[in-house]
């Protein structure tokens, strides 16, 4: 009777497709130490940069605001954050470069 109930239904362990999407496409451990290690590398890049830059690159780029945005925020001409942008990307490549093996 309780087969009735389900239908009949199985899934049988060797079925390479049922298992394929039983896997856990989470990262590794090994993954989230260097998630955590980039984050740290990350965080201390930003604290090194000036409060300008540092504001306009969190702003900007982490938090995804639009120049119009952030210039109403800050108080900054929209010329000043696009230099201070564009400042904060070329030292955040310099520290962060490195440790990416120069992927940036």
């Amino acid at each position: 009777m309780r087969e009735r109930r389900r239908g009949g239904a199985s899934v049988e362990i060797d079925d390479e497709e049922v298992f394929f999407e039983l896997q856990d496409q989470g990262p590794t451990p090994a993954g989230r130490l260097l998630d955590k290690e980039l984050n740290g590398v990350i965080g201390k890049a930003l604290m090194r940069l000036d409060e300008d830059k540092r504001l306009v690159f969190t702003l900007k780029v982490l938090q995804h605001r639009s120049y119009e945005e952030i210039a109403e925020i800050t108080g900054f001409s929209v010329g000043k954050l696009k230099t201070d942008l564009h400042r904060a990307r070329a030292e955040m490549r310099r520290r962060i470069g490195p440790y990416l093996g120069g992927e940036l």
